[in-house]
Parts: structure tokens; C-alpha cells; sequence
């Protein structure tokens, strides 16, 4: 009897033990568990926080390298769509599609894909990364231009008209001829000239016949 009693209680003392480890090895399996998927959740923010920032440097490279920002559309930024199906205007980069940027006007007012470049006071990145996102927001540097319309004195035949010293940037340009149909009417990229020239051949025949009627000026709109 007492070594059944014996053999009972040292069964009963195994089996307490057994649990104590199994208890332990549980303990440590769930915590090791739970530090590895923060340590998941945690590189998952820090990429979509990555994610972000480069959005931000995206967006802002593509608005401050806009040539003419007074003209140019939101829509208009090369290699950047802009989308209004969320309710929100985005600008997304087609290279990266792991970010959306909301450009806001001065006052924190939102903005439409037709409203102009130069327009754009801040920017908010959203980055994501397998569900997890996080946020960035940027100031954006004043690019109101100040500009200036200089205009040629007419001429006979062609003129050009460029943009001076102090106003460096021609942003649009245009003709005014006396009588005769304009022929060519365009900005000259390399030169940065507005050029414009009238169809000569029209003349005669009872069609501006005058002296100075084949005489045209051009027009340039210069900003810095």
C-alpha cells in the first residue's frame, strides 16, 4: 500500500513538473510571438514612412521644376497623374505607387488637377506598406511669379521679341499684325524668343496694298 502510495505521488509531482515546463515553454513561444510581429508592425510603419518621405521629395522636385508654374496645371506635371475619384485631389508618381500626395492652396483649401502649379502652398504624403500608413506633410516654396508683357516694334515681314536681363523666363508670347495673316506665331526654345512672321505672298491684288501693311510685332510675357 505505501509504495503504491509512493509511486502515486511521484507521478503526481511529474506531471505537476511537466506542466510547469509546458506552461513556461507557452509563456515564452507567445511572447516571442508578440515581440515578432511588432517587430513586423514596426518595419511595415517604417517602410510606409519611407514611402511617404518619397513622395514628398517626388512631388516637390516635380513642382519646383515646372518651368512656367504660373501656366502649368496640376494635371500638366510630367510624370505625375492626378486623380479626384477619392473625393480628394492626388498626385501620385507613375515610378511609385506606394504614396498619394494632397496638394493644398495657402489656408490649408484644397485643390482641383486645373488649378495651377504656382497655386500649391503645401503638400501632404500618405505612404503605405501591406496595410500600415503613415503621414508626412511639407511647405511648399512661394513660386508666384512676377512678370511682365514686352512687346516689339512692328516690322516688316518677321520680328522677335526675348525677355530681358531682369525678367528672365518667357512664359507665353503672341502676335498683332496690321493686316496680313499671321504665318508663324511661336515661342523659339532655345532662344527663348517669341517669333512671329505674316504670309507676304498675300500681299497685292487689292489685299494690303498699303506700305507698312505687311508689318506685324510680337509680344512676350517674361517672368522671374
Amino acid at each position: 500500500m505505501k509504495t503504491q502510495k509512493f509511486k502515486a505521488s511521484v507521478l503526481v509531482v511529474a506531471l505537476i513538473i511537466v506542466g510547469i515546463i509546458l506552461v513556461t515553454a507557452l509563456s515564452v513561444s507567445l511572447v516571442s510571438v508578440k515581440e515578432r510581429n511588432a517587430s513586423m508592425g514596426a518595419s511595415k510603419t517604417g517602410i510606409a514612412f519611407q514611402n511617404a518621405q518619397s513622395g514628398i521629395e517626388s512631388i516637390m522636385d516635380a513642382l519646383l521644376k515646372t518651368p512656367t508654374p504660373s501656366t502649368t496645371k496640376l494635371s500638366g506635371l510630367g510624370n505625375i497623374t492626378c486623380d479626384e475619384s477619392s473625393g480628394l485631389t492626388l498626385l501620385t508618381s507613375n515610378a511609385n505607387p506606394n504614396f498619394s500626395v494632397e496638394p493644398k492652396k495657402q489656408g490649408e483649401i484644397s485643390m482641383t488637377c486645373d488649378d495651377l502649379v504656382r497655386d500649391v502652398a503645401s503638400i501632404k504624403s500618405t505612404g503605405s506598406e501591406s496595410g500600415q500608413e503613415r503621414a508626412v506633410e511639407a511647405a511648399v516654396a512661394s513660386m508666384k511669379l512676377e512678370c511682365t508683357t514686352i512687346k516689339s516694334v512692328a516690322a516688316s515681314g518677321t520680328v522677335t521679341q526675348g525677355c530681358p536681363i531682369d525678367y528672365p523666363n518667357i512664359v507665353s508670347g503672341g502676335c498683332d499684325s496690321i493686316c496680313l495673316a499671321t504665318q508663324d506665331n511661336y515661342i523659339d526654345i532655345p532662344t527663348k524668343k517669341q517669333t512671329c512672321s505674316v504670309a507676304t505672298y498675300l500681299m497685292g491684288s487689292g489685299w494690303c496694298t498699303g506700305s507698312t501693311q505687311n508689318y506685324v510685332s510680337a509680344y512676350a510675357t517674361c517672368c522671374k
